[in-house]
């Protein structure tokens, strides 16, 4: 596969994302795989607990969205895949821009 054009990687994916607010928080455990779970369950019809748990593991490591995106296309197709991983770091950065309410 050759590497995606510049122009194509969404804007969201260059967002700072606030890892130690997320961290400190657990949003990831308490947020963030609900989230995924259910777009998990939307998207396949059952909620395939190996790849809510690779999704996770991904997050946990930080892993870019390029890389998340790249592994779910296997699970979800090309587009889907976009598109979970750009929602995905939008619910992400949302709890980033949240960060203000509690400094």
């Amino acid at each position: 596969a050759k590497p995606a054009a510049v122009e194509e990687i969404p804007k969201i994916y260059r967002s700072q994302i606030d890892w130690q607010f997320i961290k400190m928080l657990d949003l990831l455990e308490n947020n963030i795989r609900p989230w995924v779970r259910k777009r998990v369950k939307k998207f396949l019809g059952e909620e395939e607990k190996d790849l809510i748990n690779f999704v996770m593991a991904q997050l946990q490591s930080r892993k870019p969205p390029e890389v998340i995106e790249q592994e779910m296309e296997i699970a979800f197709g090309k587009k889907e895949a976009r598109k979970f991983t750009t929602d995905l770091w939008k619910e992400l950065f949302s709890f980033s821009k949240s960060v203000a309410k509690y400094k």
